[in-house]
């Protein structure tokens, strides 16, 4: 077994399934068939802007903007704060590293809206 089968699902991976669901509900069916699903499954993928779940292991600047889904200006812009190397004269990304770069930002930014609503003295529910 690799480690990508037990794997959390991207963002993308994610996004895919919500549309396959919602447009598995409005299809005026019974049920949707295997084809029908693979059908609409390709059609996201193309919709995904240059399809990142084909990305690899090492991301340009461009890549790692659409796996981000901003500009590209934006990645120039927090450089600094990005884990990235420089290889033949341009920049790149691990996606691994970007990926635990992502978590420990999400920790820090729950712990952020944590604190904040303590110290507001309103409940918070966090997911």
């Amino acid at each position: 077994m690799t480690d990508n089968e037990h794997a959390e699902p991207t963002a993308e991976e994610r996004w895919v399934e919500e549309k396959v669901a919602v447009a598995a509900r409005e299809l005026p069916v019974l049920a949707m068939s295997a084809e029908s699903e693979l059908r609409i499954r390709l059609a996201l993928d193309r919709e995904l802007a240059g399809g990142s779940r084909d990305f690899g292991p090492v991301l340009t600047v461009e890549e790692l903007a659409r796996y981000l889904r901003v500009p590209v200006g934006d990645v120039y812009e927090q450089l600094e704060e990005l884990p990235a190397f420089e290889f033949a004269g341009e920049v790149r990304f691990l996606r691994a590293s970007i990926d635990n770069w992502i978590r420990e930002r999400e920790k820090r930014f729950r712990r952020q809206m944590v604190e904040s609503s303590l110290r507001s003295g309103r409940v918070l529910r966090l997911a």
